[in-house]
């Protein structure tokens, strides 16, 4: 779902600001109390209705059967709420109630600020990269162990645990246990599916940076860890199988989200093809930024290792017609597809849709292009997603 995990954070924190920004700041107290204007609160709520359905992602997807959300419902809900509120507290609270019920931790409303009461100061320029310091540059790039780092069962106090990484000087925790039947399982800790999570990629790739003589800068230093991410669980496996696991448990206990890598990881575990669930995108213009990440990252990973039969299938199927749109005011929904697994039960396929008239491949395509994309080297960038498409649906979403 992030670009990836960064793009959602923003997405979020726009409707959240759009949400806290708006509500009214606490009078001083006062003999006779404010008038109520629900107009007021009905104009803010008809902004955060527009705020969402231009920057949160994760609309689509909550307008979905498989969400479990009835995004209608809730917003019939908190409108009939607002024309029932006759204080400001109750008027807040159905604002609240509306963005709680989407149960998504990426959307949450922020704490309100004071107007600040002294100039304001430009923020400081970053500080250059020091190549002789790549602990602090790595931490000044955001790097840090952000979750817990231990296994969220207590594996270590099994008899015969040997711990094989510790998730410190190397990037996963890991290690392995002998089942009753006397074989070995792996575990290996995911803590957050972000390479930010894991500091000690970050000094890999820098090393191997200065090692190749080239430039530290932080979109470089971003890619090398990514890169070396991948390769650090590329390794934890290797290392795990050398040592005789005929299994892995993989620990995401608390994990806290991130990036598509949740997607990317499984397809290093096994050599069977692993199918994705649709992923639902809002019909708008941040949509068109991930398509467009993706879709160039794509090209530039088959374009350095070509894999025939992947290029085939995307090829095959270019130009697919798309999905029809249907417009209400300013929401947006869209006709599609669910696949071959949808809640409808039906083989149709799904359609990927993009929202910048990019290629419409059918659904039914696109396991046999992740199939050949994932012969590709580890650390490959591109999307490993099947059938992304937008919203389905017949109607607005929001009213």
């Amino acid at each position: 779902m992030a670009t990836s995990g960064t793009g959602r954070g923003l997405a979020a924190l726009a409707a959240a600001a759009a949400l806290s920004g708006l509500l009214p700041q606490s009078a001083p107290a006062q003999e006779t109390a404010p008038a109520f204007h629900r107009a007021d609160w009905q104009e803010d709520f008809g902004q955060l209705k527009a705020a969402l359905e231009r920057s949160y992602v994760n609309l689509a997807w909550m307008g979905s059967p498989q969400s479990g959300v009835d995004v209608p419902r809730l917003e019939r809900r908190a409108r009939d709420a607002l024309a029932a509120a006759i204080t400001d507290a109750e008027a807040e609270h159905a604002l609240l109630e509306f963005v709680a019920g989407f149960h998504d931790g990426h959307l949450s409303p922020l704490p309100r600020l004071a107007a600040s009461t002294v100039p304001a100061v430009p923020e400081p320029a970053d500080a250059p990269l020091d190549p002789q310091n790549p602990d602090s540059g790595c931490a000044a790039l955001g790097y840090a162990a952000s979750s817990p780092i231990a296994f969220t069962l207590p594996f270590e106090s099994l008899p015969g645990f040997v711990m094989a990484g510790d998730g410190l000087t190397e990037p996963f925790r890991s290690g392995l246990v002998p089942a009753p039947d006397g074989r070995r399982i792996g575990i290996v800790r995911i803590q957050e599916f972000e390479p930010t999570a894991f500091p000690a990629v970050c000094t890999r790739a820098w090393a191997a940076l200065r090692a190749a003589n080239s430039p530290l800068t932080p979109g470089a230093i971003e890619d090398a860890a990514s890169d070396a991410w991948f390769a650090a669980l590329a390794e934890t496996l290797a290392q795990l199988r050398k040592q005789g696991a005929a299994a892995v448990l993989v620990d995401i206990g608390r994990n806290s989200g991130g990036g598509d890598s949740g997607d990317w990881m499984p397809r290093m575990f096994t050599d069977r093809a692993v199918s994705s669930a649709p992923m639902l995108m809002v019909d708008a213009p941040i949509s068109a930024q991930y398509f467009d990440e993706q879709i160039r990252s794509m090209d530039k990973g088959l374009a350095a290792h070509p894999a025939a039969d992947g290029a085939q299938a995307l090829g095959r199927h270019a130009g697919s017609s798309k999905p029809g749109r249907r417009r209400s005011g300013s929401s947006v929904a869209i006709s599609a597809g669910y696949g071959p697994s949808s809640a409808r039960g039906t083989s149709e396929p799904a359609t990927t849709f993009s929202p910048r008239g990019l290629r419409a491949v059918p659904g039914a395509a696109c396991p046999k292009a992740l199939m050949a994309i994932r012969k590709l080297p580890a650390g490959y960038p591109g999307p490993l997603r099947s059938n992304p498409i937008s919203a389905p649906g017949t109607g607005p979403l929001m009213s």
